[in-house]
C-alpha cells in the first residue's frame, strides 16, 4: 500500500485502520508537523472518521479537509 506519507500524497488523505506498522510513522509525521489529524482542523461535516483521518499539514491539506468529504474505502 505504501507509506502513510505516500498515501497522503497520492490520495490527499490517509485513514488509520489500526495497522501497528504504520502507527510509528504516523507519530513521527505528527511530531514533525508534516501531517495533521482532520479532527484538529475545520473539516467537511461529512468526512468519515475525522479522528482517524490525516492530511498534509499545509494549506492544500486543510482545503481538502474543509471543501470535500474524505472517503477512502467503499464496502459493498
Amino acid at each position: 500500500m505504501g507509506s502513510v506519507l505516500d498515501q497522503i500524497t497520492e490520495n490527499g488523505a490517509y485513514v488509520d485502520m489500526g495497522s501497528d506498522s504504520e502507527k510509528g510513522e504516523i507519530q513521527e509525521l505528527l511530531i514533525n508537523k508534516l501531517i495533521v489529524c482532520v479532527s484538529d482542523i475545520p473539516h467537511h461535516p461529512h468526512t468519515l472518521n475525522p479522528s482517524y483521518t490525516y492530511v498534509a499539514n499545509d494549506e492544500n491539506g486543510r482545503q481538502k479537509a474543509l471543501s470535500r468529504p474524505l472517503f477512502t474505502f467503499c464496502i459493498s
